[in-house]
């Protein structure tokens, strides 16, 4: 994706494949802190 980008080519479809990955990577995170809180040990 930088060399694309670096080289002007598929610009825009470089930022929305970056996008996409940001928010599926902040997606799984919460849901494993989710599922993390629901496992964990209860006091």
């Amino acid at each position: 994706m930088y060399a694309l980008l670096n080289e002007g080519l598929y610009m825009d479809q470089a930022y929305a494949t970056a996008v996409i990955l940001l928010i599926l990577v902040i997606g799984i995170n919460a849901l494993s802190a989710f599922i993390a809180k629901r496992v964990g040990v209860k006091e």
